[in-house]
């Protein structure tokens, strides 16, 4: 659900964490983004009722273990090589299997390049803003939809004239935008936020009319941040924008 420089591959056979119904309770728990990763600190209140997450996550962790332990095994991967190209082997496992791991267990915070996650943390922005020049340095926009259980995506972003707007995809993933979850929860709850770099902004999603003055002016300025030639476009592909009002 994302437009990007950052691109990771899990094999669609490795076991997906599903979101835990009703595990994040903000008075009980804080988060916050360290190293670029999403660490949950949960206090000593209702320790004993979150056990079974624990356990359950423990246990995807050890399937999510197992998935790259049996690419590791796969027959005669290793026989007759010499101990250089092991090592760089076992490194690639080594990687592999870790960023299967990490993306099982932080699934439940901010979006992990293309998988999406849940709720954003960061300072809440303003609720009026008229120019979006400060976060030109940021180039991907993170989107939370579904404020009930919040899933959120990575995702391009542009403005003008002081209006901020998201689109669909218009490179990769579903040509058809109805193919995405976040456009589906969209037409369903207008609520969204968008944090740009450490802010989060509440705000609400109309999408424009397709092929309208304001659409490709909206669209004509992403393409122009991310460096896409009107030549370039897919007529196959359909590509949606949004504009994100205040609340």
């Amino acid at each position: 659900d994302r437009e990007g420089a950052l691109v990771a591959f899990v094999p669609s056979s490795a076991p997906i964490l599903p979101p835990v119904a009703g595990a994040w309770d903000p008075n009980a728990a804080t988060s916050a983004h360290r190293n670029g990763l999403c660490v949950q600190r949960f206090d000593r209140v209702g320790l004993a009722d979150r056990a079974p997450i624990f356990e359950e996550r423990e246990s995807r962790m050890s399937e999510a273990h197992g998935f790259v332990d049996r690419i590791r095994r796969r027959p005669g991967q290793g026989a007759g090589r010499n101990a250089k190209r092991g090592l760089a082997a076992g490194v690639a496992v080594w990687a592999a299997k870790w960023a299967v791991v990490v993306a099982f267990v932080f699934a439940g915070c901010g979006p992990l390049g293309p998988i999406p996650g849940g709720a954003l943390d960061g300072a809440v922005g303003s609720s009026i803003v008229t120019d979006w020049s400060f976060a030109e340095g940021v180039e991907n926009a993170q989107l939370e939809t579904r404020p009930d259980d919040p899933h959120s995506v990575n995702t391009w972003w542009g403005s003008v004239d002081g209006n901020l707007y998201v689109p669909t995809s218009m490179i990769l993933g579903p040509k058809d935008p109805t193919g995405r979850s976040w456009v589906a929860h969209v037409s369903e709850d207008d609520r969204v936020r968008i944090r740009l770099g450490d802010q989060v902004f509440e705000r609400r999603a109309l999408r424009l009319p397709y092929g309208g003055f304001e659409y490709e002016k909206a669209r004509r300025a992403i393409e122009v941040r991310y460096d896409i030639a009107v030549a370039d476009r897919d007529p196959e592909r359909t590509v949606w924008v949004y504009r994100l009002d205040p609340r």
